[in-house]
């Protein structure tokens, strides 16, 4: 079965610019900003920017503030990837409702898990790849309590995300090929050492594995080849006593 989860981005933007905008009306409200890294609010922080994610971010100081945008800057492409993928899987159940929310629910519990998983794009994404930053420092009108709203625009191509696409179908690809090589040989293992080898190919790909129905799989698998150690048996000629 293949699945094919495809979000109107467009929309999306639309949605989260009008909530932000609500957001600042009902902060502003009951805050003042104290300091900002620019006179003016950059154009591209309320406006879609094509070629580039926009993010903000809360926090008590500015070297969280990075960070925290770098992780949400992570989850979007993630995202981007994750809902333009068609990856083909056995016993795959999805469900997508007219209105997105499954879908987006499914994707963000699919973003979690990909994200902990051995992805080799992840690790190209970097603070030092930010094209642009702006910041405001804002103090509780009662509490007196500051904290930054940080926003960063950074890089990322339609390009950027098809090659990506394409990267990890056939990183996927040959995952699930590797399981499958794994299944089709239990029945011709003709040592201990090539259990304990296989063994370990699986807990690698447990590690990568991000969705329930191969998790599973694995685990089930990894029993199986466990089991092979109790079939172990030992022949021979007995030469003299003890011997």
């Amino acid at each position: 079965m293949v699945i094919t989860i495809i979000l109107d981005y467009t929309m999306k933007r639309l949605t989260t610019l009008i909530c932000l905008a609500l957001v600042a009306i009902s902060t502003f409200a009951d805050t003042k900003v104290i300091e900002k890294s620019a006179k003016k609010a950059p154009e591209w922080l309320y406006s879609a920017t094509d070629g580039f994610i926009v993010v903000t971010v809360e926090a008590s100081n500015l070297g969280d503030a990075q960070q925290r945008a770098i992780q949400l800057v992570t989850e979007r492409i993630i995202l981007s990837v994750a809902t333009s993928v068609s990856v083909s899987q056995d016993n795959e159940i999805s469900s997508v409702s007219t209105d997105g929310s499954v879908a987006e629910k499914e994707s963000f519990k699919q973003v979690s898990r990909m994200k902990s998983a051995n992805l080799p794009f992840l690790k190209g994404i970097s603070s030092s790849k930010i094209k642009e930053i702006y910041w405001i420092k804002l103090q509780d009108k009662a509490t007196k309590a500051e904290h930054y709203e940080y926003s960063v625009k950074y890089p990322y191509s339609k390009t950027e995300q098809l090659q990506l696409v394409d990267e990890f179908e056939r990183l996927d690809a040959s995952k699930n090929q590797e399981y499958e090589t794994l299944k089709n040989n239990i029945d011709n293992i003709e040592s201990v050492e090539q259990i304990k080898q296989s063994i370990l190919q699986l807990n690698s790909l447990k590690e990568y594995f991000f969705d329930n129905v191969r998790l599973s799989q694995v685990d089930a698998l990894t029993e199986q080849y466990k089991a092979l150690y109790n079939a172990i048996t030992l022949s021979g000629k007995l030469l003299e006593a003890g011997k």
